[in-house]
């Protein structure tokens, strides 16, 4: 089969190219490994997998969150669930929730009035460290 139209997230992942289109627009064309870790719009990001949304601050290609590309100045950036870890010093976070998923537990924590999700196989501690963050590019 050379096309699919679904609106269902897991209905498309397994497909070698996938089209995300909203209200008419392609928002993006790619594999989805690409979707999934190098999203250009937000809602693609949030269409693909879990979100993950903080905002900060761009000074010579990083922030107190993790590396973005990008000018300096005020950013919001992406992350999903798995690219974030507990750490020592990093973001202060809270735990709301724990969810044991059986190879991970999911976290729900509290970071600067938000809710974020965090899968670890680590016990929490009081802050956490991103990885593979992206600058989310759309309002």
């Amino acid at each position: 089969r050379d096309h699919c139209v679904t609106g269902v997230q897991t209905c498309a992942l397994p497909i070698y190219r996938i089209a995300v289109i909203a209200e008419g627009v392609v928002q993006q064309v790619g594999p989805p490994a690409e979707l999934y870790h190098r999203p250009k719009t937000r809602f693609v990001a949030g269409f693909v997998g879990i979100l993950n949304v903080l905002p900060t601050v761009g000074r010579n290609g990083r922030t107190e969150i993790g590396d973005v590309e990008g000018p300096d100045g005020p950013v919001e950036i992406g992350f999903r669930p798995e690219s974030a870890r507990f750490a020592q010093v990093g973001v202060p976070c809270r735990v709301l929730r724990a969810v044991y998923r059986g190879a991970f537990t999911r976290y729900h924590l509290e970071a600067q009035g938000r809710t974020i999700l965090l899968d670890s196989q680590d016990p929490p501690g009081p802050c956490f460290q991103v990885t593979g963050a992206w600058r989310l590019g759309d309002a």
